[in-house]
C-alpha cells in the first residue's frame, strides 16, 4: 500500500520505477493489470475517488486552480494610456473652469468677537448674539449653501467615535434590557436615570444658530431650509423617534429627528471640518450687504478651538476643489506622455523584432526547420539549420 493508501499489485517483472525487469527465466514479464502500474507526475499525490475530502482540496494544494495572466502588448499599453490621457485631461479642465467661476466665501471666524465669546465652558448654557455682515463679489443662483466649521475639534478620536448607541437613535431602546454601556463615560442623568441620547457624541452636539439677514437689523429674512442637510439613510432608517412607554419624550424625539443632530453625528474624519447648516433657496445679489446673525452658545475656548462659517456654490462634482481638477490634469497628462515614450520606443526596436516562431526557438534551442523542407516521412530533405539568428 503506498502513501495515499491505494493498492498497487506487485508483480515480479515491475520495477520499482514502473520499467519492466527480466523474469528468472530471462523473459521480459508484462504487469498483470494497469494497478501494477505505478502512478508518477502530479496525479501521483491525487488522492483517491471516494476520499472526498482529500479530493476537494487536491487542486488547491498543488496549485492548478484556474487562473489567467494577462500579456498586455506594446500596441495596447499604448492605447490604453492614449485613452487615459484623452479621457483625464477635459475632465480636469472642466473642473478647473468650474472652479472660477464658483462662489465661495472666505471662512468667516466670529468665536474671537467679543460679542459671540460664551467663555471656556459655558456650563450655564449662555447664548451670546453677534452679526457679522458679508458682500459677494459676484451673483449667486440657488441653491447656495451654508457650512458652519470647527478648527481642533476631533470627532475621529476612537472613544469618541465608540460613545453612541444605535439603538436609542433608532428609537429601539428598552431600560433595563437595552445595554448602553458603549456610551461610556455620558450613559446616566445625575439622578440615576439612563441618558436619552447617551454617549459623547450627542452630548457635545454643537448648538449655535444662524440667521442670514439682508440688513443689520434683521428685519429681512433669506428664505433657507433644512430639507436636505442630511443622508437619507440617516433621515428614514438610523434616526427615528422612539415610543412614549421606553422614555422617548416629545422633546427627546425633537432632538434625535433634528436634521441639525443628524448631520453633527455624521462624524468628520479630520480635527478641521465644516458641515452642512442649511440650503439657501433664494438667489443672493453681489453688492447687497448681508448680515449673518449668530446666537453662540458652543464653547471653543477650552480646546483652542476655532468657529466660523462659509457660504458656497456646488456643482455636479460637488463644491470648489481645485485639488480635484490638478489631479485629473496631473494623471491625465503623464498619461499622455508615457503613451509618446512607449510609442516612440517601440517605433524604434520594431523593425529589429525577431518573429514569434524565431523567438520561440530560440527560447527552446531548436533548431528552425522550413515546413516545406520537410518530407512526407518525417525527414527533412534539406540539412538542418541550427536555431539561431
Amino acid at each position: 500500500m503506498d502513501a495515499d493508501g491505494i493498492h498497487v499489485a506487485a508483480s515480479p517483472g515491475v520495477a520499482a520505477g514502473g520499467a519492466l525487469s527480466p523474469g528468472p527465466d530471462s523473459a521480459v514479464a508484462a504487469p498483470a493489470s494497469s494497478a501494477a502500474v505505478v502512478r508518477g507526475g502530479a496525479d501521483a499525490d491525487a488522492p483517491p475517488p471516494g476520499d472526498a475530502e482529500r479530493a476537494r482540496c487536491y487542486h488547491l494544494r498543488q496549485q492548478e486552480l484556474w487562473s489567467v495572466r494577462p500579456v498586455w502588448s506594446a500596441k495596447f499599453v499604448i492605447i490604453l494610456y492614449t485613452l487615459v490621457g484623452a479621457a483625464f485631461l477635459p475632465i480636469g479642465v472642466a473642473i478647473l473652469l468650474a472652479n472660477r467661476k464658483m462662489i465661495e466665501t472666505p471662512q468667516y471666524r466670529y468665536d474671537n468677537l467679543d460679542q459671540c465669546n460664551v467663555g471656556a465652558v459655558n456650563l450655564d448654557n449662555t447664548t451670546r448674539v453677534c452679526t457679522v455682515g458679508l458682500r459677494l463679489d459676484r451673483d449667486v443662483k440657488a441653491p447656495s449653501y451654508m457650512y458652519y466649521g470647527l478648527v481642533n475639534f476631533f470627532q475621529n478620536q476612537r472613544n469618541y467615535i465608540k460613545s453612541r448607541s444605535a439603538e436609542q437613535l433608532r428609537g429601539d431602546f428598552e431600560p433595563g434590557t437595552t445595554d448602553i454601556d458603549e456610551c461610556d463615560p455620558k450613559i446616566r442623568e445625575p439622578n440615576g436615570e439612563p441618558l436619552l441620547p447617551c454617549g459623547l457624541t450627542a452630548f457635545s452636539k454643537f448648538n449655535d444658530s444662524f440667521t442670514l439677514c439682508r440688513d443689520s437689523a434683521c428685519a429681512s429674512v433669506v428664505q433657507t431650509t433644512k430639507d436636505g442637510i442630511a443622508w437619507d439613510v440617516d433621515v428614514n432608517k438610523r434616526f427615528q423617534a422612539g415610543p412614549a412607554e421606553n422614555g422617548y419624550t416629545d422633546e427627546i424625539n425633537e432632538l434625535i429627528t433634528d436634521p441639525d443632530f443628524i448631520v453633527w453625528m455624521r462624524l468628520a474624519a479630520y480635527g478641521t471640518f465644516r458641515k452642512l447648516y442649511w440650503v439657501i433657496t433664494e438667489d443672493l445679489q453681489a453688492g447687497v450687504d448681508y448680515t449673518v446673525r449668530i446666537d453662540a452658545s458652543f464653547p471653543v475656548e477650552s480646546f483652542g478651538g476655532e468657529k466660523f462659517f462659509v457660504i458656497a456654490e456646488t456643482r455636479w462634482f460637488g463644491g470648489k476643489n481645485n485639488f480635484l481638477a490638478y489631479a485629473y490634469l496631473v494623471v491625465g497628462g503623464l498619461a499622455l506622455v508615457l503613451a509618446a515614450a512607449f510609442l516612440a520606443k517601440y517605433l524604434r526596436t520594431a523593425k529589429g523584432t525577431a518573429a514569434d516562431e524565431d523567438v520561440g526557438d530560440m527560447l527552446l534551442g531548436e533548431p528552425a526547420v522550413d515546413a516545406d523542407e520537410v518530407s512526407q516521412d518525417g525527414v527533412g530533405g534539406g540539412e538542418a539549420v541550427a536555431g539561431s539568428t
